[in-house]
């Protein structure tokens, strides 16, 4: 019989000798609280106590915890266990140990851990890494080129939803403004306002630790308004626009998180822009055939 069973069988008998009484002073060793009888199981002391030990992440543990593990005398899958808490007393019994001795230790060993501590698992999601928000919103200013005509300025509002660790959707109201165009062939000048919402596919990770990079791709509509001055009669006209979005996201801490975009904006149906001339005709400037927005503001996570 292995060390400790009879003074196991007696603890768990509910039975406390003086000696134990002195001892519930000081911490036991996994070594003194486990007994195993192997019977006809793989089952090795030493080796159960290693899993439960790494399970725990200690190797000690409350002067009144003691464990007694027994195999089945005929069933090699067999094994029973008993673990009392001083004066309380618990068992749980397998029938269908995993058929590998490893696999058999690591689930036994397992279960006496959840038995004496049911944190165990706890400590290990806390131990792991942390996972993404759910949501990040985002708040953003930058500039562009040829989104509208010329150069212009902006920003862009945000909603990121995390699906995987390497995949989001993400919703985006951006708007871009640029002044004082022009029409090639006339002296006026106009304005022009982009409004638009996007929805996006961005996949991506952490290469560079703290530094998350992802590449998203989408589609967005909305509407772009034009207000023509110094024209002989001068008036403003709002027409439909439809786009493709896709660029790089970078996020960051800097204090707090922060995110950078740099987008290229595809229209696919955009209105161009006119000046009539009367009964000389009208001329036109066509929409970009590419833009490019780039924008910087702060993320909030939840």
């Amino acid at each position: 019989m292995r060390r400790l069973l009879g003074s196991a069988l007696i603890a768990l008998a509910g039975s406390l000798s003086p000696l134990h009484a002195q001892a519930a002073e000081h911490e036991r060793t996994l070594t003194d609280a486990i007994g195993v009888v192997k019977g006809a199981t793989c089952l090795d002391e030493q080796r159960l106590e290693a899993e439960v030990r790494t399970w725990l992440g200690r190797d000690r543990v409350a002067p009144n915890v003691r464990v007694l593990v027994r195999g089945d005398a005929a069933n090699p899958s067999s094994v029973e266990f008993w673990i009392s808490h001083g004066r309380e007393t618990r068992s749980r019994r397998f029938d269908r140990l995993p058929a590998g001795c490893d696999d058999a230790h690591a689930a036994l060993g397992l279960a006496i851990a959840l038995a004496i501590d049911a944190n165990v698992l706890r400590r290990f999601v806390d131990l792991g890494p942390e996972s993404r928000p759910i949501r990040e919103v985002t708040f953003e200013i930058g500039g562009g080129h040829e989104v509208v005509p010329g150069y212009s300025l902006g920003g862009m509002v945000g909603v990121e939803h995390s699906i995987f660790d390497w995949l989001s959707a993400r919703a985006d109201v951006l708007a871009s403004f640029s002044w004082n165009q022009s029409v090639a062939g006339t002296t006026g000048a106009f304005d022009a306002l982009l409004v638009a919402a996007t929805l996006r596919a961005c996949v991506g990770g952490e290469p560079l630790g703290d530094v998350r990079v992802e590449l998203c791709t989408g589609a967005g509509a909305g509407a772009i308004h034009s207000q023509g001055e110094h024209y002989t009669v001068s008036h403003g006209a709002t027409g439909a626009w439809v786009g493709a979005a896709s660029g790089l996201r970078l996020s960051f801490v800097l204090g707090i998180p922060w995110v950078v975009d740099l987008d290229m904006i595809v229209p696919i149906y955009a209105p161009a822009f006119r000046v009539d001339r009367g009964s000389n005709g009208s001329l036109y400037r066509e929409p970009s055939p590419a833009g490019v927005l780039v924008d910087l503001g702060p993320a909030l996570k939840f």
